[in-house]
Parts: C-alpha cells; structure tokens; sequence
C-alpha cells in the first residue's frame, strides 16, 4: 500500500494515508468490534490476586451472549461470528466437564447454584450431586482431625501430675512432708488444666459442627444471603471459616486455581529463581529482560503467542476465508 499524507480515520483518529477505503476502515472497525469481546473475557479471567476460576462458567455465558447480540445488528459478520460461536461452545463443554469449574463456582457466595437455576434447571441436581463428591475428603480429613483430638484430649484427662507445692506449712516444717502431702492433694489435676487448656474449649472450634454432616453444611451454605453482595471472595470466607469449615479448606484449594494462561505467565512463572536473595536489587526492566531471554535459551525460541495451534487449523481457517470469497 502507498504511503501519503495524513488523514482522519473513523473516529476522528489521525494516521498516515494508508490507500484504506472507507469500506476498508469499516471493516476493520468491525474486526475490532468483534475481537473486543474475546478480549475482555480473557482480561476478567486473568484478575490479580483475585479468585477468577469461579467465574469461568458465567464468563462463558457472557461471551456468548455478547457475540450473538453483535451478530443481530452486523449481518456481514455473521457467518464469521458463527465460527467463532462453535468454537467457543466446545471450549465451554470443555470446562464444564472439569469438576473444578463447577466447585469454584459454588464456592463464590455470590453465584452458588444460581447459574444452573437460571441456566441449566434440570442439572441443578446434577451440579449438588457433583460437588458433594468432590468436597467429600474435605470432610472426611476434618472427621479423623476431630476424633484424633477428642482420644488425646481424653488421654490428657486421664494423666496425672503435680501441681507446684504451696507454702501453707508453719515455717520450720521438714520439707520431705511438705512435698509428700502436696503431691497427695494435686493428683486430680490434669495436664490440661494445668496449662489452662480445658477439654471443652480446647475442642470447641473444631467440635462446633461435629453433628452436621456435609449436606447441611452444603444446604446452610446454599441459605446464607450474607454473601450475595459481598465484594471480596476471600474475605467471607475468613469470616465465616467457623461457620462452614468443610467448604472452607475447599476454598482454600479450589479458588486458588487460575483461570488462564497466557504466554506471559509462562515466562515469569520461574521468576523466583532469578530474583533470589542474592539478586534482590535487580530493577524490573533487567528483570524482564532476564526472564525473556532465559525463556528464549530455554525453549530455542522467542515468545510466541500463536503457540500450540495445530496445522489443521490453520489450514481449515484458510480454506474458510477463500469459501467466503473476499466479498463477504
């Protein structure tokens, strides 16, 4: 294309003529347009410190939503959009196959079961049934911790030992009495009370739900409404870990997994062995530097975002745009 003097895109952009026609910049618009959308799901789902594979499902949902409304109002791009649709419904089949998804999910106060309520009625069921058994170690390690502490506590009960001897002898006394009647006095007293740990609070916060089982853990979770406007994920979850200790070591594992990954994280997920205590002083562009060339050495190439699309896929998207004609 030849190069000319400046001129205004649609928009008001100024740019250096390109010989784009208007027909051109529209569709070039439109390209964006529909890009936009992919690119805002990929930027919800990569939060920093924030628990984003609960959100996955939804996202999905939202996606797809998004690029049907657009496909109502650009009849040009429908066909195009429509690939895209199909590839996407098998990305979200793919997910929703994945036990974890579904576990995040629930696990975020502010959905719960309400996407299959909305979404999916009849695999509402399905959903419960589902997370049931894959919380079910969870409690099962809780059971063994409380009866482990209820044997030792009872072993604790049971031993005996001396408690300091009192002067409440006349001065004089032999001390070989003294400590002989002390010992007598003090042999009820047991370690705990000794170091102020009675059985019945040393045992409280782990024994506050030991008649519940999981399903009404699960059904008191699904009835609190305190976390359905909550910002902070992990916030309610360090408020209400007593309330619901089961589904909060839950928690602790499952909002912890990341939603995505994209080449950069592939980059610098090694960045503790290159920032080490020896090296804390290396300031962000060396460090980026460093981590892009050790990516490089590592793999015997650069970064490349197009990475692990197959070559038939690439062949079926080029026999596609000549199916279109150039046209369309």
């Amino acid at each position: 294309m030849g190069r000319g003097s400046e001129g205004a895109a649609p928009g008001g952009v100024r740019v250096l003529a390109t010989g784009l026609t208007n027909a051109n910049w529209d569709d070039l618009l439109l390209i964006r347009n529909i890009l936009w959308i992919p690119h805002a799901f990929q930027q919800l789902l990569s939060g920093k410190k924030t628990p984003t594979l609960c959100g996955v499902i939804p996202a999905f949902e939202l996606f797809v939503k998004s690029w049907k409304e657009l496909q109502q109002t650009e009849k040009d791009a429908i066909n195009i959009i429509q690939g895209g649709l199909d590839k996407l419904q098998v990305y979200s089949n793919r997910a929703k196959a994945v036990p974890a998804y579904t576990v995040a999910m629930i696990l975020n106060p502010q959905i719960k079961l309400d996407y299959y309520k909305d979404h999916a009625p009849l695999q509402v069921s399905t959903a419960r049934a589902l997370f049931l058994r894959e919380v079910r170690p969870y409690f099962d390690t809780i059971q063994r911790q409380r009866s482990i502490s209820a044997a030792v506590s009872s072993q604790i009960e049971g031993i005996c030992e001396p408690e300091p001897v009192q002067n409440i002898y006349p001065k004089g006394t032999p001390r070989r009495i003294c400590c002989q009647h002390a010992i007598q006095e003090t042999s009820e007293q047991s370690p705990a009370e000794i170091l102020g740990l009675a059985a019945s609070s040393s045992t409280s916060s782990l024994n506050s739900t030991t008649g519940n089982s999981l399903k009404e853990e699960l059904q008191s979770y699904l009835n609190d409404t305190s976390g359905k406007d909550c910002i902070d994920i992990l916030a309610y979850w360090q408020e209400n870990q007593l309330k619901f200790p089961v589904l909060f070591h839950a928690s602790l594992d499952y909002l912890a997994i990341q939603a995505s990954s994209v080449p950069c994280e592939w980059v610098f997920s090694s960045a503790k062995e290159t920032m080490t205590t020896w090296r804390s002083h290396i300031c962000l562009e060396l460090m980026e530097a460093l981590q892009m060339l050790k990516f490089s050495l590592n793999h015997r190439q650069g970064l490349n975002f197009s990475r692990g699309a197959a070559q038939n896929l690439r062949e079926e998207l080029e026999e596609y745009l000549q199916s279109i004609g150039p046209d369309t």
